[in-house]
């Protein structure tokens, strides 16, 4: 079996800037700083990256996985094959993980969660792994050209007891479990 994992910093939004994002607050106190990059590219920083939301809007995040597609195995070069894919973050009130979308190169090979199928309704913390963040393949699709996952967010009202906390999605990491798959 095979790990492979990202850090939470290789996520980037599919729409960005002002009209999707708002600027991080920084500061111990009021008045606090707005970093005025932010909403274009979200705060980065060693442990993670955080997007903070615009009320009622919906984004995907994405981040690639340095994945194996072929292995030696016996002697013989053999794909491997999917078993699950993980994230990990968390989000504050407004907030909401709808979907994870896993992508093998320009093909979507699975949707967990979503319109057609019930929402994740994935918030709150999910830094650590539990079924929660984790999600399977009951038959390990073989990979052909390198996995990606595309995380859909949805912003929903500023919660007005934080306003300043309210909407925000934060990556940790992204993984994927592999197996040598026999033909």
């Amino acid at each position: 079996m095979y790990a492979m994992w990202t850090h939470g910093t290789s996520f980037f939004p599919m729409n960005a800037g002002p009209d999707w994002f708002r600027n991080k607050l920084v500061g111990d106190r009021p008045p606090l700083t707005e970093l005025a990059w932010s909403d274009q590219q979200g705060f980065r920083h060693g442990r993670e990256v955080e997007f903070r939301g615009r009320p009622n809007t919906r984004n995907f995040f994405t981040a690639p996985i340095p994945t194996p597609v072929i292995v030696e195995a016996g002697g013989t070069s053999i794909r491997t094959g999917l078993l699950r894919v993980m994230i990990l973050g968390q989000t504050t009130s407004g907030a909401v993980v709808e979907l994870v979308e896993v992508w093998d190169g320009g093909s979507r090979i699975r949707t967990f969660g979503g319109d057609g199928d019930q929402n994740l309704a994935l918030a709150g913390d999910f830094r650590t792994l539990s079924p929660r963040n984790t999600f399977e393949f009951s038959t390990p699709p073989a990979v052909k050209f390198g996995l990606a996952l595309s995380v859909r967010i949805a912003f929903g009202a500023d919660d007005s007891s934080q306003p300043d906390n309210s909407n925000r999605a934060i990556f940790q990491g992204a993984g994927a479990d592999l197996a040598v798959v026999r033909p």
